[in-house]
C-alpha cells in the first residue's frame, strides 16, 4: 500500500505533513508528495485532510 495525493484538489495547507509521525510527507513545488520509503501506513494523513485528496492504493 502506498499513499496517493490527489494533487488537483489538495490545498496544500500542511495539515498532513503535520501529523506524520515519520516525515515521510514533503511540501514541494509539484505539491504534497509521499516517500513510500519512509511511510508506515498509520492513515493520519488521511485522517487530517479536509478535503479528503489522500488515500491508500495497491
Amino acid at each position: 500500500m502506498v499513499v496517493q495525493i490527489d494533487q488537483s484538489i489538495c490545498m496544500k495547507c500542511g495539515r498532513c505533513i503535520k501529523a506524520c509521525p515519520e516525515a515521510a510527507l514533503d511540501l514541494t513545488s509539484f505539491g504534497v508528495l509521499c516517500n513510500p520509503k519512509l511511510c508506515n501506513n498509520c492513515k493520519k494523513c488521511i485522517e487530517i485532510c479536509p478535503v479528503n485528496a489522500i488515500k491508500l492504493v495497491e
